[in-house]
């Protein structure tokens, strides 16, 4: 699942995705339809933006962390920037470069 609130930056993940032979990806947009998606579904992995519609995400690493879904954080930031949930996490900083992004979450997935 990719939780991105920047629609084009959405679809370049996906696209990342899926020429690194990952399929049925999902998209949240907003806080809300991330909980959702996280309190009703399994997930192999999550990229998740650390800033949705400029709230941190911190809560919704927490969901995360507790049902055991791995993710991967995405940032424009910077990993000094991160809330403390996070902070430790796998970062790929914005603008990403699609190989070193699959290169993490191929990393992650093996875990």
């Amino acid at each position: 699942m990719v939780i991105e609130d920047e629609f084009l930056i959405a679809l370049d993940i996906e696209a990342a995705l899926r020429e690194g032979g990952f399929d049925n990806i999902q998209r949240a947009s907003t806080e809300s339809a991330a909980f959702g998606r996280i309190e009703g579904e399994v997930w192999d992995l999550v990229i998740l933006d650390a800033n949705l519609n400029g709230r941190p995400v911190g809560g919704i690493a927490k969901a995360l962390q507790a049902r055991g879904a791995p993710f991967v954080v995405v940032t424009g930031y910077g990993r000094r920037n991160l809330p403390p949930e996070i902070e430790n996490e796998p970062v790929v900083e914005k603008p990403f470069d699609r190989a070193n992004l699959l290169r993490t979450v191929k990393s992650v997935c093996a875990r």
